[in-house]
């Protein structure tokens, strides 16, 4: 940048950098764009006027001016490098917040205003995003473009694993692992996080239940990721998740990524309520555990080796997880809705014992 400005650049805004300070008395370089700050509008056209062969547009912010050589606009631009490239404008996506770059977003097959844009941009774009100090096209691109890669990784992933528990019926099933990636998905929205790794995580959390499979070291979950062409980094990411989200019983353990909360949070969920109910009994039924014996008292002493070895009656089981993870929640989502289905089973346990006793 050549600058001629009564106060020097670096001075007035240090976002410049290295721009030279001149007074163009003996500036001989061609340039590429002119602005130029005019307050009295009259005097600006009659410029604009006199050099027909340029371009001109008013900048949004103050009275400032920019010219251009004529017919040199970023449309043009746009259409000369999908040209060479072969790729079709409609296929191009475009961001803009000032009259320049209304053109163009006009042009592309979305055009996406900055959450700073004047109006009249906001007005013709196909969508806002945020501003550009809040890195708005960052933000829309890893969204909205990379929505693709998480809709067809997701599709592979429900193939793998409706495979994987094809004949499971204890209640750690495909449903399972769809209801908790729903939920897990709905609580992501609510918090700051990498809703790809939730995702996947919230699907993969049971591939490798210690109850279900004889495997170490996440062997399922680590070869349907790699069959899905996911990189080693999202595969660790992910194993990091899964291996902190299950249930202890004396141990309280919080995972410390917001992935990890959440996805602990949706499965969590699921067994509370009345499919956590439903889980219960199927569970219960499917390991040969009686429903209820009045003097079979509940134990939540036990470590995980002997939680995992418990043949106790399905009924304990509320007062030895169920009940227990209300107050276990990480986030202000789950905390809400386990409040109400914590009121639920409370209800049912009520009802059981009534009907249980004859009444």
């Amino acid at each position: 940048h050549y600058w001629n400005y009564k106060i020097p650049p670096k001075e007035q805004d240090k976002s410049w950098g290295e721009s030279i300070y001149t007074d163009f008395s003996e500036f001989r370089q061609e340039a590429l764009k002119i602005s130029v700050e005019i307050h009295d509008s009259g005097l600006a056209e009659k410029l604009c006027a006199n050099f027909s062969g340029l371009d001109s547009k008013r900048f949004s912010d103050g009275d400032w001016y920019k010219f251009t050589k004529g017919g040199i606009t970023k449309e043009k631009a746009i259409s000369a490098v999908c040209k060479a490239c072969n790729v079709p404008v409609s296929e191009t996506i475009a961001f803009g917040d000032d009259y320049s770059d209304i053109g163009m977003l006009k042009l592309c097959g979305i055009g996406v205003a900055m959450g700073n844009a004047i109006q009249e941009v906001k007005d013709i774009a196909d969508d806002v995003t945020l501003s550009n100090e809040e890195d708005g096209a960052a933000v829309y691109m890893e969204k909205e473009l990379l929505r693709d890669l998480y809709e067809q990784t997701k599709n592979l992933l429900k193939l793998k694993i409706e495979k994987l528990f094809i004949n499971e019926y204890s209640g750690h099933d495909y449903w399972h692992c769809l209801r908790v990636c729903k939920m897990a998905e709905n609580i992501a929205k609510t918090e700051k996080c990498d809703e790809y790794i939730v995702m996947i995580a919230s699907l993969l959390h049971d591939a490798d239940d210690p109850k279900l499979f004889q495997t170490t070291d996440f062997k399922n979950a680590r070869r349907i990721m790699s069959d899905c062409r996911i990189t080693e980094v999202v595969i660790n990411k992910v194993i990091d998740v899964i291996s902190t989200v299950s249930f202890k019983r004396t141990k309280i353990t919080v995972p410390k990524s917001i992935e990890g909360k959440i996805v602990q949070d949706a499965d969590r969920l699921d067994a509370m309520g009345a499919i956590g109910i439903a889980r219960t009994f199927s569970y219960g039924g499917n390991h040969n555990r009686a429903i209820h014996i009045p003097d079979c008292q509940s134990d939540t002493d036990r470590n995980e080796v002997e939680y995992r070895k418990n043949d106790g009656t399905t009924i304990n089981h509320f007062y030895e997880k169920l009940l227990l993870l209300k107050d276990r929640m990480n986030t202000d989502y789950a905390r809400n809705i386990a409040q109400k289905r914590d009121n639920y089973m409370r209800e049912f346990l009520k009802e059981f014992y009534d009907e249980w006793n004859g009444q």
